[in-house]
């Protein structure tokens, strides 16, 4: 269950990085960064194996060289809701650890 989770949420990280890339970096093309970062797949839709390993690597990529603060732009355009368990646990949770007891993200810790 939790597989499934963590897959639809790299999903809709991938599409909300595209979102953000052509919107404030429209000099980023999504074939460049892929080809700089390994990634054979189209990201950009959102297909394919390792969506949680590209969004790693993606972000990782344009944090060391065009965008510093990409996480941060990321997450303001996020919805909440977005992120899925996690997301409607913080929506209810008196703070960031009851969230993550609640969604289970910090099963096994």
């Amino acid at each position: 269950m939790q597989l499934i989770e963590i897959e639809q949420l790299s999903a809709r990280l991938l599409r909300s990085l595209w979102q953000l890339l052509l919107k404030h970096y429209p000099k980023i093309t999504p074939e460049e960064l892929a080809e700089r970062c390994g990634i054979q797949e189209a990201w950009w839709l959102a297909q394919g194996h390792n969506k949680l390993a590209n969004v790693l690597a993606l972000l990782h990529e344009l944090r060391e060289n065009e965008a510093p603060a990409i996480a941060l732009e990321l997450g303001d355009i996020a919805e909440v809701s977005e992120l899925g368990l996690l997301g409607y646990a913080m929506l209810t949770s008196a703070n960031c650890e009851q969230a993550a007891s609640i969604s289970g993200v910090c099963q096994g810790s």
